[in-house]
């Protein structure tokens, strides 16, 4: 199963999102850290 499947984003929205046509919720963050086996926090730049 891709990654897209298991983070419940169409892969078509998942491409859109790698390539920066569209901007990613917090919703698909956790979805995409729950796949990985990572904490949301690694996938989020360090605030200034």
């Amino acid at each position: 199963m891709e990654l897209a499947e298991q983070a419940g984003i169409a892969p078509a929205t998942l491409a859109d999102l790698l390539e920066e046509r569209a901007d990613f919720t917090m919703e698909d963050v956790a979805g995409i850290a729950m796949v990985l086996g990572v904490p949301v926090t690694r996938l989020l730049p360090c605030a200034p």
